[in-house]
């Protein structure tokens, strides 16, 4: 069923014209358009075109007229993620040219296009929504239904509450319209959560919570920043230290990525 927006009629053109022996076509504003020659005539639709056939007029071309630009006829087009499609039929004396709504979608804060039904985020009076339903009412207008609500991993949670998710203990968030906004963290070790670039020290060996981007995703992972050498004192040793070490007078620190080695002469 199309929801029909704009409505034109193409008569057929009245005008006097004749037959020149060099198959031209003359009108009766005196104006001559030779054979094959394709053109659109005064007092009618700009995007109608004709053509001069061995003397005579013919349509050439039907499309519709619509926002200040030409659809050719039984073309579908977009505008502000609305589909429309431009219709002809022939009637007795006009060929009737009509513009149809066949989509109305609605459009995101990122200028997507979503169908009826879809969810997406919307940016509206100075604030975004993460959670908006694509609907439309009665008349066929499209409107945007936004939630203020947090619906995360089958909880809800009421606009502004702090939550945390299952399986994340170092991710605080926030409600905040419809979006689980981050408002901590951070990364888990040894039962303990580390805010992201702080270096963790564990028995002379250094890691640290790094904060990743995985396609627009935000993860954070401990990883091994570096590592040292622990003498018989507990105390760490930077690499290519000398230190004493039990029985060993002389013992220099070597680290090989995550290998520890000590060399040590009596």
């Amino acid at each position: 069923m199309y929801l029909l927006l704009l409505l034109t009629l193409t008569l057929f053109p009245l005008v006097m014209w004749c037959q020149r022996t060099d198959g031209s076509c003359l009108i009766s504003n005196m104006k001559v358009f030779k054979n094959n020659v394709v053109f659109t005539l005064p007092g009618l639709s700009r995007c109608t075109k004709h053509i001069c056939r061995n003397g005579k007029i013919e349509v050439y071309e039907h499309a519709c007229d619509f926002e200040g630009q030409c659809y050719l006829a039984n073309s579908t087009f977009q505008l502000r993620c609305i589909v429309y499609k431009c219709m002809v039929q022939m009637m007795p004396l006009a060929r009737r040219t009509q513009v149809a709504l066949l989509e109305n979608n609605c459009i995101d804060m990122f200028g997507q296009c979503h169908k009826p039904g879809a969810r997406f985020p919307v940016h509206k009076d100075g604030i975004t929504y993460g959670s908006c339903t694509c609907k439309t009412d009665l008349t066929g207008n499209r409107i945007n239904v936004c939630k203020t609500i947090c619906e995360i991993d089958g909880k809800v949670y009421a606009e502004n509450q702090t939550f945390e998710r299952d399986g994340k203990p170092c991710m605080k968030y926030v409600c905040d319209h419809g979006t689980a906004r981050v408002i901590e963290a951070g990364c888990l070790f040894k039962n303990k959560c580390y805010p992201p670039g702080e270096v963790i020290n564990n028995q002379c060996k250094q890691f640290k919570c790094v904060q990743k981007d995985n396609s627009g995703y935000l993860t954070f992972e401990i990883e091994y920043f570096q590592a040292s050498c622990m003498d018989d004192k507990g105390v760490c040793r930077s690499p290519g230290e000398i230190f004493p070490y039990k029985q060993y007078k002389r013992c220099e620190c070597g680290v090989k990525g995550m290998v520890i080695s000590l060399s040590c002469l009596s």
